[in-house]
């Protein structure tokens, strides 16, 4: 079954409040990349959303021993996430989000380089569906960044119900919903069981659009 998000405001909180996402320096990003710089925001907020050099062999982080300033030398996959990381404790302002939110959760390392994930949390509450990617190719250059995180971020992150409350919730909202298959016929809801964990939600964000933001619950139910 699909994965049930049960929504649960912390006692008494309004939600939070969706200030412009802080302007970042796209002047300062410009002034330290290496090559031609090439930002793109959203339509529908505004938000900075992409962010890459448009040029063979440029570099977003170009340093004394970088690729960029010595050739094209192979470096270490692991100096990746250095690279990626040192850019945005200066830099993540430009979408928004302080770096102190951004944790890297995943890499990916193939013939054409890394790609880093950096997950939003708050107050270590995980964001739901908030990323940005980082790509650094195969020579080192940190070419590129891109996703979408929710800036803004102030609330209460104390839930008001259990995490087996909201778990007992799911089930019982599958239950009186339940799925069908093909020929229609619904689904056995005898034995489910459900996991539920907090999350960040910002209303709109599966759209693509700016919203205001709970504290949520998001529950598998199998």
């Amino acid at each position: 079954l699909a994965p049930t998000l049960t929504a649960t405001a912390a006692p008494d909180a309004e939600p939070s409040g969706q200030a412009d996402a802080p302007g970042g320096s796209e002047a300062g990003v410009r002034e330290t990349a290496d090559g031609a710089l090439d930002v793109t925001r959203d339509d529908a907020t505004g938000r900075v959303e992409f962010v890459r050099v448009t040029k063979d062999g440029a570099d977003l982080a170009p340093t004394a021993d970088s690729p960029s300033a010595r050739g094209s030398v192979p470096r270490p996959s692991d100096k990746a996430s250095d690279k990626a990381s040192d850019w945005l404790a200066e830099h993540s302002m430009l979408f928004g989000v302080p770096d102190e939110q951004l944790e890297l959760t995943d890499e990916i390392t193939d013939a054409f380089g890394d790609t880093l994930t950096y997950s939003q949390t708050y107050d270590d509450v995980p964001v739901w569906g908030a990323a940005l990617k980082a790509n650094v190719d195969s020579d080192g250059h940190l070419v590129s960044l891109n996703g979408r995180v929710t800036p803004g971020l102030d609330l209460d992150t104390t839930p008001r119900d259990t995490a087996t409350q909201a778990a007992n919730t799911a089930i019982a909202l599958v239950r009186a919903d339940p799925p069908t298959d093909h020929d229609g016929e619904a689904s056995d809801t005898t034995g489910l069981t459900a996991t539920a964990t907090p999350v960040i939600y910002e209303v709109g964000s599966p759209l693509g659009q700016a919203g205001p933001t709970y504290l949520a619950w998001q529950a598998v139910v199998m």
